[in-house]
């Protein structure tokens, strides 16, 4: 990425192959098209981005390792099982790199980092886009998987996502960066609306599998997330929305969001977040609750069980 270069989070992949006129935003210098490439190739290449990236974290704004893990993701499909495992390692490896170094850079006064700020927010959002991308893909796998009988052991065609041992340590780095001070690297103002909304996207997509709901590391690590999304970044509307999306489709994810709003108001002190939902749940279309029964008991079982956890906070809302 050249250096007043600014990546901007698209909304379609497509949009980044598309070469842009503007000189100052980012768009795709290479497309490989890795399912023409043997296992050995795309390890290869995998394995160089890798040692760049554990020299220095940041070097994920290069386009010769954002273009190609954009690749990879791409053509998710056509990748071998140890091939996203690599990809994985690699997002993690270097998300892990720029936490630590954040932590430490923003410690310092502000014109000492204020100049480097553009190349890390670039390699901020590089890393969360392609994550996200990377959790939804496998995801939607485990989704399609999750209907049929119950959860087996990690079997041999399975990345090294599949286990929830490789998720905590993932979702632990997420944690951690979204506890720095962030805002700092973009002037004291909250990080832009379409960045953060990839860490909320991402909890919305484990939390649909049920699986990940009902593991505890899995869940503790995404109820951390979501808490910090909305008592130190604002984004108390976009989440709780996203939340009643989520609860109005998969009944499974009642208990985890009661537990959220359980963690809020005893942790943060934040009884106002019960209020945020309850608005929520007032905007529901009824006509749409007749159409969908389902739906509409996950919410009254979703109401229950704020009001067995904490009916203080509940009972200013209930006329």
């Amino acid at each position: 990425v050249h250096m007043a270069m600014s990546f901007v989070i698209p909304l379609t992949p497509e949009a980044l192959m598309k070469s842009s006129d503007s000189e100052t935003r980012y768009s795709l210098v290479q497309f490989t098209d890795v399912s023409h490439l043997s296992d050995k190739e795309v390890h290869k290449n995998l394995d160089m981005i890798y040692s760049k990236i554990d020299g220095s974290s940041v070097r994920i704004v290069e386009s010769d390792q954002f273009d190609f893990l954009f690749s990879c993701l791409h053509k998710f499909s056509s990748l071998s099982t140890s091939c996203k495992s690599s990809v994985i390692i690699i997002l993690e490896n270097g998300l892990k790199g720029i936490t630590q170094k954040l932590s430490q850079v923003l410690q310092q006064e502000p014109e000492r980092y204020r100049q480097g700020a553009l190349k890390y927010r670039n390699a901020l959002k590089m890393y969360l886009y392609l994550l996200r991308w990377f959790i939804s893909e496998e995801e939607k796998k485990n989704q399609e998987s999750s209907g049929r009988g119950k959860k087996k052991k990690q079997a041999a065609g399975d990345s090294k996502w599949s286990s929830d041992k490789q998720k905590e340590s993932t979702l632990s780095v997420l944690v951690n960066l979204l506890d720095i001070e962030l805002k700092k690297l973009w002037n004291n103002d909250s990080p832009e609306e379409d960045f953060l909304n990839l860490f909320t996207k991402l909890c919305i997509d484990l939390l649909s599998v049920p699986s990940n709901a009902k593991s505890k590391t899995v869940r503790k690590c995404l109820l951390a997330i979501m808490a910090l999304l909305i008592h130190r970044y604002q984004q108390r509307h976009n989440v709780s929305s996203s939340v009643m999306e989520a609860l109005y489709k998969f009944d499974h994810v009642v208990g985890p969001m009661a537990e959220l709003l359980g963690h809020l108001v005893e942790d943060y002190k934040d009884e106002e977040i019960v209020g945020d939902f309850m608005r929520e749940v007032g905007r529901m279309d009824p006509g749409n609750n007749r159409a969908d029964t389902a739906g509409a008991k996950n919410m009254s079982s979703f109401i229950v069980a704020i009001s067995e956890l904490m009916p203080q906070a509940l009972l200013p809302f209930v006329s």
